[in-house]
């Protein structure tokens, strides 16, 4: 049996659509970018891979901030790879979601307030 209360999109409130849209793009962009930096790297490095190296390094910094700040190495390759450890991946895609979910939570409450404004 299905509860179609926790199954139906349509009736979940707009703050739960936001965190729910905004913490998956998040985990999918800070997945992807990596990935995406792996192909186009892999004939060279051309214009796009540049583009990829500084929009991993936007995306992995809330990472390496925590690294810093903890006195991790975990993030500090040495300039031996182009690619983050499997396990930097995972804390930046973690952290990268819960961002997103604050940004997503911030989102749905502007809308909610829009929405009952022009409701009254």
């Amino acid at each position: 049996m299905e509860d179609t209360r926790v199954l139906n999109w349509d009736q979940l409130p707009v703050l739960r659509k936001a965190q729910i849209l905004t913490t998956a793009a998040g985990a999918f962009v800070t997945i992807g970018v990596p990935v995406l930096l792996d192909v186009f790297s892999k004939n060279g490095i051309g214009i796009v891979a540049y583009y990829l190296i500084f929009a991993q390094a936007i995306i992995l910094s809330p990472a390496k901030v925590i690294c810093i700040f903890f006195g991790s190495e975990l993030l500090n390759g040495g300039g031996k790879s182009l690619f983050p450890s499997p396990l930097a991946v995972l804390l930046a895609v973690f952290l990268n979601s819960l961002l997103s979910f604050a940004v997503g939570s911030a989102i749905g409450i502007l809308l909610t307030r829009n929405t009952r404004k022009n409701d009254h």
